[in-house]
Parts: C-alpha cells; sequence; structure tokens
C-alpha cells in the first residue's frame, strides 16, 4: 500500500483513496477554506470506501508542503498548485525519495526541465505529468493501432485545442493558471498529441500567433498556430486558442501507411446525460479509413472522460511504472513532459521571431527495465470510476458544507 500525500488540488486530492494500492495520508493548501473543505471531502469518501478499503485512516492537513512531506514520509506525492510552483517542488519531492504526479505544464522553462529530468534520473524515481488526453479512450486506440501495426507509420498528426474565452485571461497574477502563454495551460493537450501519436521530438517548429479577443491585460497571443517537423519526412501541426465561442472543442487527425484516422468531438450537438449516473458529456465521432472503400465510423461516448477519469487513469499508469519499471504508452513522463514544454518554447521564440523556424531542446529517455506488458485500456477499472460518479452530487453539497 502506497502512501500518498497532495499539494494543492484539494478538490482532486481525495480522489486518491479510489486506487486500491493507495492510502491518501495527507494534503497541504495554503488556503484555510480549502483545507477545510478538503477535510470534509476526505472524510466523507474515507466512510463511502470503508466497505471496500477499511485500512484508509484519516488525512492529515498541513498549510506548508515541506513539513507535509517530512512528517508524512510518503511514497507518492501529487502537485496542483499553479505552474510556477511545478518544478521546485517536484524537485524537492524527488530529494525526499517520493514518486510524483503533477499536473500541465510541467513547467514553464528550459531550466526547469533539466532540473526537473535530472532530478528523477539521479534519485531514481518516477514522474508523470497529467496530460490528460493521454488517456482517453479515443487516443488510446489510436495508440494501440499504432502499437498493433494497424496503423503503419503515422507520418501526419494534427490536433487542435480550442478553449472558450476564460474570465481568468482577462487578468494577470502571479496566481493565475492562465498567466502564461495559451500554449502552456492550454496548447499543451494538442502538443502532446501529436508528440504521442508521431513517438518523437520535431527538429523545427515553426509558429504563428494572432491576438484578436482577449483584453490587454492578457500579455500573451490568444490564438497559436505551430507546424512541427520530424524527421523522416514527418509532419505534425497544432492549434491553441484560448478564445474560442466553442467550448471544449478538441479534434485529431492522423494518417499513416495503413491507416488513417478522424476524430472530432461534436460540441455542436447536445450534451448527452449518461442516465444511471446522471455524468454528462459529448458524443465523439471516430473515421478509420483503411482503403478507398474500407472506411469505419464509431460513434461512442468516451466514457469515463474528465478530470476525474484522467486523474485516476495518470495515477494508474505511474502506479504500473512503480511497480513494474514499464512506460505504457499513454503515460506521460518527466521526459515526455520535458519535451511538450520544450516544443511550446521554441514555437513562442518562432512566433517572437516572425515565424522563424526555433529547434526545441532534446532529453535523453528514462531506462524503463522492466518486463511486464504495458498497460492497456481495458486494465482500467473502470467499474470503479463508474461507481464514483454516483455520488458525485453529495460531494459537491459536502464540498460547499451542507447537509446531505
Amino acid at each position: 500500500m502506497y502512501r500518498v500525500a497532495a499539494v494543492g488540488g484539494v478538490a482532486r486530492a481525495y480522489l486518491a483513496m479510489l486506487h486500491p494500492e493507495t492510502n491518501l495520508v495527507g494534503v497541504c493548501d495554503v488556503r484555510e477554506d480549502q483545507r477545510t473543505a478538503g477535510k470534509r471531502l476526505c472524510d466523507h469518501q474515507r466512510a463511502w470506501m470503508k466497505p471496500v478499503k477499511p485500512d484508509q485512516g484519516p488525512v492529515h492537513f498541513y498549510a506548508d508542503y515541506r513539513t507535509m512531506l517530512d512528517k508524512e514520509k510518503p511514497d507518492l506525492v501529487l502537485i496542483a498548485t499553479p505552474d510556477r510552483l511545478h518544478a521546485s517542488m517536484t524537485v524537492a519531492t524527488l530529494e525526499r525519495g517520493a514518486h510524483v504526479w503533477v499536473e500541465k505544464p510541467m513547467c514553464l522553462t528550459l531550466e526547469e526541465c533539466a532540473a526537473m529530468v535530472e532530478a528523477a534520473r539521479k534519485h531514481k524515481r518516477k514522474v508523470a505529468v497529467n496530460q490528460s488526453v493521454r488517456t482517453t479512450n479515443t487516443l488510446q486506440r489510436i495508440l494501440q493501432l499504432r502499437a498493433d501495426g494497424r496503423l503503419g507509420t503515422p507520418y501526419y498528426a494534427k490536433a487542435n485545442y480550442l478553449h472558450h474565452k476564460d474570465p481568468r485571461v482577462e487578468r494577470q497574477d502571479e496566481n493565475n493558471i492562465n498567466a502564461s502563454n495559451p500554449l502552456f495551460p492550454f496548447g499543451s493537450h494538442a502538443i502532446d498529441t501529436v508528440l504521442g501519436v508521431i513517438g518523437d521530438v520535431p527538429e523545427a517548429v515553426t509558429c504563428y500567433a494572432a491576438k484578436k479577443r482577449t483584453s490587454r491585460a492578457y500579455a500573451h497571443p490568444d490564438t497559436m498556430s505551430v507546424h512541427m517537423r520530424f524527421s523522416k519526412g514527418r509532419i505534425g501541426y497544432s492549434l491553441t486558442t484560448a478564445a474560442s465561442r466553442r467550448s471544449g472543442g478538441f479534434q485529431i487527425e492522423v494518417y499513416g501507411t495503413k491507416m488513417d484516422v478522424v476524430l472530432d468531438r461534436n460540441v455542436y450537438g447536445d450534451p448527452v446525460v449518461i442516465p444511471d449516473i446522471g455524468f454528462e458529456t459529448t458524443p465523439v465521432c471516430m473515421h478509420f479509413f483503411s482503403g478507398r472503400r474500407k472506411r469505419e465510423t464509431i460513434n461512442f461516448l468516451d466514457y469515463p472522460h474528465g478530470h476525474v477519469a484522467s486523474f485516476y487513469r495518470t495515477i494508474e499508469h505511474l502506479i504500473y511504472a512503480m511497480d513494474h519499471d514499464v512506460k505504457s504508452p499513454a503515460m506521460v513522463d518527466v521526459v515526455d513532459g520535458a519535451h511538450v514544454v520544450t516544443v511550446a518554447l521554441a514555437a513562442v521564440a518562432s512566433a517572437e521571431a516572425g515565424g522563424e523556424p526555433a529547434a526545441p531542446e532534446r532529453f535523453d529517455p528514462l531506462p524503463y527495465r522492466g518486463t511486464a506488458a504495458p498497460m492497456r485500456e481495458e486494465d482500467y477499472m473502470q467499474g470503479f470510476i463508474r461507481s464514483h460518479y454516483l455520488h458525485r452530487p453529495q460531494q459537491r453539497a459536502i464540498a460547499r458544507g451542507e447537509r446531505v
């Protein structure tokens, strides 16, 4: 049983109790109201889980993460703080001998990338970055097609992340998650998707940027068009906007030597509510083209989808890597996370230079010596996650301090 602690993100920290191999022992948040809400959630989750997980003890709350790490001595630490704090907290945690789950973007500078990769390498600990799109059923199907040889060699990958105009981009402060260039909080999903599908780091990046709909207070472009050139004639493209009139639009196109795959989340259609759990989502349409007259179309709900499912799934991949020393294709480790950041940095540099190509930094991969098979989509505890959704309304009420 792994001892787990969380820094920031109290609303998600209690979800660590869901995994059968983890016990949540500590949560740190500098905000007192969040610690109070977190305690209510954790107490509720502990009582709900008691029949299947009787060993989960009380969760202790802290205002300083170093104190928590030194007292609780966790095996795994979840870091969901403002982006500018990810690197220092990750390095401090690795130095104390714990593995790390960290929110995307992994960090914001090349120096921070190098420090995090070196710390993971030096202390021989695993780091997983919450690039949640990698763990969706849809993208894992594409990755599995590639692993099974049905896709062939992917030579072009396109991923667009269309984020609606967020009120947070109208202000700039050090605690604002959207205070950085949109390629970091939003575009990291699209960039990581392209890198994951191609399975490489581009040799050159060209980017063009526009600023049309955000206020003067937002110091960055709101739309970024990123072109990536890989070795062996492969190319990639991603579009990121923080000012779309659409909400949550995400598209993927992959062209391989044996098959093409096109995915578009139907953001124009009415949301679908899964009846037995009341979870609202939008349908996904995937097209598979394996020949001129060979097309397969699947309309399905990418369930479970959303932050709860992606959080749990990235935890699953990390623990699997900790147990077996093997990396699944859907797991974004510290080197993968660093490459997302270096590509974003190269894109920003290219845009500032008027579209001149820039070369992203590349890091050597970490060794994985395990012999176990990587996790596949069917390995997830889908029923366990599904049962969690049944009492989400109660959780939200409890977090607000209401009686249920």
